[in-house]
């Protein structure tokens, strides 16, 4: 927070750290490369502390950070929403997220309801999780995961991949769970 260095919040016995960002939280992101147990670290930029109890599994060791802006891109509309389906502006909220996340999109025109689909997607592109959505009308959504698969249990620490499909269109967003 103040820009300055006052400690050492984690280190390695020789072995390359390959980023660290801090977020819009407050929260310090460090990709440990570490042969034996390689993953992302979370850390409190302001204290030290770790968030994580252990790394967040990426597979192969992590090289770099990017995090998603936090805007919403709305649909394109004209006059009273006549000019055809859209979908836009996903977001996972809290992300990173330890308990439930709320997924919310946006449906633009025409009027009416139609159906969509709710999918969650592992790291290794492993479906975890799907859900119909029902009765889908034209303007705001929100809809909730409570971090579970399809059975039923907690998914384990690391990167997900949540897509809402409506029709044709899709928008996809992602989620580090803790």
């Amino acid at each position: 927070t103040t820009h300055g260095v006052t400690s050492t919040p984690f280190s390695t016995a020789g072995f390359n750290i390959g980023d660290t960002e801090i977020n819009d939280r407050g929260e310090l992101w460090v990709c440990d490369r570490t042969p034996g147990n390689p993953g992302v670290r979370v850390f409190d930029a302001a204290t030290g502390a770790q968030i994580t109890v252990s790394p967040l599994s990426t597979g192969l060791p992590p090289a770099d950070i990017v995090f998603d802006e936090a805007t919403t891109v709305d649909v394109p509309l004209a006059g009273n929403d006549q000019v055809g389906p859209g979908l836009a502006g996903l977001r996972v909220l809290p992300n990173p997220a330890t308990g439930a996340s709320e997924i919310r999109f946006r449906i633009g025109g025409p009027p009416g309801d139609t159906n969509g689909e709710l999918t969650v997607y592992d790291a290794a592109g492993r479906l975890v999780t799907s859900r119909r959505l029902e009765r889908l009308v034209v303007g705001q959504h929100a809809v909730t995961w409570d971090g579970r698969g399809t059975d039923g249990s907690q998914v384990p620490a690391g990167l997900y991949l949540v897509r809402v499909r409506v029709g044709p269109r899709s928008v996809a967003a992602r989620v580090v769970r803790l």
